[in-house]
């Protein structure tokens, strides 16, 4: 899936319901955790969710893949094998929404169990964020392509780009040219295990770029202190630019 759903979801709309993915190349593993008819907690783990190519044009990446529950031996007893059993109870689906904002991440999700089937809209949750670890002068590129037929492309970072916090934001910048670059202020959005950067791109004559291109949104960032990867989206007017951001800081 991408981005890389990787990290904890749940639903505002039933508090203490609740989800954890985590992928690995194709294939997605998610546990649910929720409560029985007798209000007792449950699990319910679904090892095998992958896209079979169930997509359309309207949602092109549908996950699924059968979910099962399990029993076995009391945590504060040995660990005993033959006490383990796993039974497939239902399946499970999941699929990013597509939403205005590209910053806003929602899945939809939908599972069965027995004869009941459930389906919700989850988001991420989040107790914390990475923006600490965003500012820094870095080595990568921004590479976009037009989803609007070949149109140049004069504003990609081929040769590195800089994030620097500044009063409620980030300020996202690299060069073009010998005196020309790009820039944006951007504003972050916690997207739980990842973030989101977003904000109008200006570019043109360095140190003040006026001309206007369009909104320049960065989700799905995964940041440390060595660098950040994320996916790019850039709505300018009569066209959509897609791709994808990567780079190592600088030491």
């Amino acid at each position: 899936m991408s981005p890389d759903p990787t990290g904890l979801w749940f639903d505002p709309a039933q508090p203490g319901w609740g989800a954890s993915i985590t992928q690995q190349g194709g294939n997605v593993f998610i546990a649910l955790f929720v409560y029985d008819a007798e209000h007792n907690p449950t699990w319910y783990v679904a090892s095998n969710v992958s896209d079979h190519g169930q997509g359309n044009f309207l949602t092109p990446q549908v996950f699924n893949g059968p979910l099962y529950r399990s029993t076995g031996p009391a945590f504060s007893l040995p660990g005993d094998p033959t006490r383990l059993s796993v039974e497939q109870v239902g399946t499970i689906q999941v699929a990013y929404l597509q939403t205005p904002d590209p910053s806003t991440l929602r899945i939809a999700l939908t599972y069965s169990v027995g004869a009941t089937q459930v389906s919700k809209v989850i988001q991420p949750l989040a107790w914390a964020d990475n923006r600490d670890d965003l500012a820094g002068n870095y080595i990568g590129s921004i590479y976009v392509t037009p989803q609007c037929g070949f149109v140049p492309i004069p504003w990609q970072a081929p040769n590195g780009f800089s994030i620097t916090a500044n009063g409620d934001g980030y300020d996202i910048a690299w060069s073009t040219g010998i005196d020309t670059g790009c820039r944006s202020h951007a504003t972050y959005t916690n997207q739980g295990l990842a973030g989101a950067l977003s904000g109008a791109l200006q570019c043109g004559p360095i140190p003040d770029p006026v001309a206007m291109l369009g909104v320049l949104s960065i989700a799905g960032i995964h940041a440390s202190p060595d660098g950040l990867t994320g996916s790019v989206t850039l709505a300018a007017p009569g066209c959509t630019y897609t791709g994808s951001i990567g780079g190592m800081k600088r030491q």
